[in-house]
């Protein structure tokens, strides 16, 4: 070791060296770690049952020795402080030492067999289930009474005799009394004359339209005409006003004009001369009938028509003197 010198201005001036640091002890090797004990082997299980007497527990294994601590290295001594010097070169640290070996582990014990399980005891058997009662019998039903015996049913009547079916109607025949006939009084009529009307000189109860003998005179009516028809019928109730010694004829004559719909109402027709009826030598009332086509005297079917109706007395065939009455008017279309 040398000596340090320092200058104080005037001479050179050794100073103490600085101790020597001593070496640093080494570290005493660790123990080793003992071997870990074998685990025992496992008991096998029994039977349940009761349970069997636990198995001893093994030893435990002793722990392995812990290796000593290595020496401390000796402290150094401490120089005197001076000019710190230069730090010195660290020890190297020393070897570990090694662990000691852990102890190894007891063996465990067998663990013991499980006690048999106790048998279940057998359950009782289910007392037997009682008979159930008989249902009592169901009381016989009343007969039924006997139905009495149904009467005999009656013989069906007769049917009577179908009647004879009457003439089609749409109101084919019509009446007129004699003081129910229009009175032809003014121009506008095919005769403008009259036969006017009168109580019966034998039954003043009753009128009558007395026609006269020498001018010829004449009652009105109206009718629509039935569109299916072809004929007039017409049916008169008369007598002469006085009993003729022989028997004698009256001459009709008809006039007719058709007053059509939505049309000018036409003109009176020429004057149609009926067949002349028979007088007898009796003032009684005796009822005539007379037919005549429609072509005969101008009508047309399903029109309203105006008739006239006259005694013509001037004809030669007309042989009765005085009045003839009429007592009332039937007309129907065939």
């Amino acid at each position: 070791m040398s000596a340090l010198k320092i200058y104080d201005g005037t001479n050179w001036v050794v100073i103490g060296g600085q101790g020597i640091t001593g070496p640093q002890g080494l570290t005493g090797l660790q123990g080793f770690t003992g071997l870990q004990g074998q685990t025992g082997l496992q008991g096998v299980t029994g039977l349940v049952g009761g349970t069997g007497i636990q198995g001893i527990t093994g030893l435990v294994g002793g722990t392995g020795i812990q290796g000593g601590t290595g020496v401390q290295g000796n402290t150094g001594l401490v120089g005197g402080t001076g000019i710190q010097g230069q730090t010195g070169v660290q020890g190297g640290t020393g070897i570990q030492g090694q662990t000691g070996l852990q102890g190894q582990t007891g063996i465990q014990g067998q663990t013991g067999q499980t006690g048999l399980q106790g048998q279940t005891g057998l359950q009782g058997q289910t007392g037997l289930q009682g008979q159930t009662g008989l249902q009592g019998q169901t009381g016989v039903q009343g007969v039924t009474g006997i139905y009495g015996q149904t009467g005999l049913q009656g013989q069906t009547g007769l049917q009577g005799q179908t009647g004879i079916q009457g003439q089609t109607g749409s109101q084919r025949m019509i009446q007129y009394n004699a003081d129910q006939l229009d009175s032809p009084n003014n121009a506008n009529w095919a005769i403008n004359a009259l036969a006017p009307t009168s109580s019966d000189t034998t039954n003043n109860a009753l009128k009558v339209r007395r026609f006269d003998d020498t001018a010829e005179e004449g009652v009105g009516f109206l009718y629509k005409v039935p569109g299916d028809a072809t004929n007039l019928i017409l049916n008169v109730v008369g007598r002469p006003e006085s009993t003729p010694a022989l028997a004698r004829q009256i001459v009709l004559r008809l006039y007719t004009r058709n007053i059509p719909s939505n049309a000018s109402i036409g003109s009176w027709s020429s004057a149609t001369r009926l067949t002349p009826l028979d007088v007898t030598t009796s003032v009684n009332f005796r009822e005539y009938s007379q037919t005549v086509s429609f072509g005969t005297i101008g009508v047309t079917a399903n029109n309203t028509t105006q008739f006239e109706l006259t005694r013509y007395g001037a004809d030669a065939t007309d042989t009765l003197s005085g009045d003839w009455d009429i007592l009332l008017l039937n007309i129907s279309f065939s």
